[in-house]
């Protein structure tokens, strides 16, 4: 989850988003919409909006991170390395070893599920206390299907 690649075999680090932008509008061949993100009362974060109708990039200082809403975007399609994009059935995700996440109405279902999740060492889970943080791939379900995937994703961090 530190970087995005596309099948040509580009890669880019979110920690590197001049790269990412690049990797992305290359691919997809056609520049984002760029808007800056207004900051929320008492905070100061610096972040700036990547857009390209299906796919968003929100970067800071340091990182980034890439979310998508559409199963193609130009005609790419859009999935992880375990072949999870938006529309995959909740069946597909969990049988790519996805595990339960954060269930947003509390009826037993969770909205939320974590896919290819990894210890990130130094830092502490803020989910399951005494445990070590994670990140990993979100993705948020509607009804039985995916309608989001947001990459890195982590439970270390409240903002």
């Amino acid at each position: 989850m530190t970087y995005t690649h596309v099948d040509s075999g580009d890669v880019a680090l979110f920690t590197n988003t001049d790269g990412l932008i690049g990797l992305l509008t290359n691919a997809l061949g056609s520049a984002p919409v760029v808007k800056a993100i207004e900051d929320a009362p008492g905070y100061e974060f610096n972040l700036t909006s990547y857009d390209w109708s299906g796919i968003t990039v929100v970067a800071g200082d340091d990182r980034a991170s890439i979310s998508a809403t559409a199963a193609t975007v130009n005609g790419i399609i859009i999935d992880t390395a375990q072949g999870i994009g938006v529309g995959s059935t909740r069946a597909d995700v969990l049988k790519a070893g996805a595990t339960p996440g954060w269930d947003e109405n509390d009826d037993g279902v969770p909205e939320n599920l974590d896919l290819a999740s990894r210890e990130v060492p130094g830092t502490q889970s803020l989910s399951v206390p005494g445990a070590i943080g994670s990140e990993f791939i979100l993705v948020q379900m509607s009804g039985g299907s995916v309608k989001q995937l947001q990459s890195p994703s982590n439970d270390f961090s409240d903002i």
